[in-house]
Order: structure tokens, then sequence, then C-alpha cells
């Protein structure tokens, strides 16, 4: 059978393909879209919030260890000892400032510490709290994350810029029309 060409790319098409479209091969027929998908720029936001926030937060994380340096301190007692995620000791704390009970359960700002492997249920602890928010307590003063610092500033910055070519890419694929191919089948 003689096959016609398409009106609009030029392909060999059947002639019944070409009555039933009008001339047109059924790659022209299919309405081409305009642009590309939101997909890539939503996804480029998500990935540079979300390296803005690691940082923020590690920033922030810092500044609470070195202004813990000048907490004032209580007597607490462990209330609990027990394993999180992964296997990792952790303990729970009591302790009371101006007649108020608070539980505590953070060790020391920046990093994971093992204090919960050496500790036991009735042990007495120095609490070490904030006078502006007596629930924002610590076992340890001071900043411990110095490896882990730079760990997580490397992991925010690393999704920062592949956010950033998230974005690129969706703001270009937005904005420049779809490009048609015009490889056929025999």
């Amino acid at each position: 059978m003689d096959k016609v060409p398409c009106t609009n790319c030029g392909a060999e098409i059947l002639p019944a393909t070409s009555e039933r479209n009008h001339g047109l091969c059924a790659k022209c027929k299919k309405p081409q879209s305009k642009g590309g998908s939101v997909v890539p720029l939503a996804m480029g936001l998500v990935l540079l919030l979300a390296g803005l926030w690691f940082l923020s937060n590690q920033e922030n994380v810092k500044a609470d260890g070195i202004a813990s340096r000048k907490w004032p301190s209580t007597k607490g007692v462990v209330s609990e000892t027990f394993f999180r995620e992964r296997g990792l000791p952790a303990i729970n704390y009591t302790y009371s400032v101006k007649g108020a009970e608070y539980t505590g359960n953070r060790i020391t700002f920046g990093s994971r510490h093992d204090w919960g492997s050496t500790r036991k249920v009735g042990d007495n602890v120095t609490v070490y709290y904030d006078e502006d928010d007596p629930k924002k307590c610590i076992l340890k003063t001071g900043f411990q994350g110095e490896k882990g610092e730079t760990t997580w500033f490397w992991f925010g910055i690393g999704f920062i810029c592949v956010g950033c070519l998230g974005l690129a890419r969706g703001l270009l694929s937005l904005l420049s029309p779809s490009r048609k191919t015009f490889k056929h089948r025999d």
C-alpha cells in the first residue's frame, strides 16, 4: 500500500490515517504541550527551603549552645533510660526551678552524646536551664557539634544547590516551548 506524507512533518503515513486526521500523522494530530511541568519548579523550591532550614537550624543550635555556658544550674534526677532508633542510648531527667517541676532529655547542644548508657534511674545530674525558658535545659553546656556542624553545613549547602538547579530547570521548562521531534517508526 502506498503511503502519503504528513502535511505537517512529512512523515510517511497510511492514506486512511491521513484521511482520518485531515492530512496529519498521529504524532502531529496529538496536541503538543506548550510548556513544561511545574514539578521540577516545586521540587527545587522544596529542596532550597530545606537547605535554608538546615543552615538556620544549625545556627540556632550553635547559638543556644554558646548561650548555655552562662545558664544557672540545679540538681536533677534521672527518671528513665531507654534506647532510641538505631540503638542510641538516651535518658529523661526531672528537675525543678522555683518550685515548678520540669522534664528534660537533651544532653548537649550540637551532637549526640552517649550519657544515657552510663546513667541509671535515680542518678543525680546537674541540669543547666535557660532562665527565660526553664523548659530549655541540658546536662553539658556549650556547643559540642564541631564535627556535626560541618556535616550539617554541607548537607544544607547540598540541598540549596540541588534546589537551585531544580528551580532553574523548572523555570526553563515552563518558559520554553516544547520541542517537537520528528522521529517516526517506519
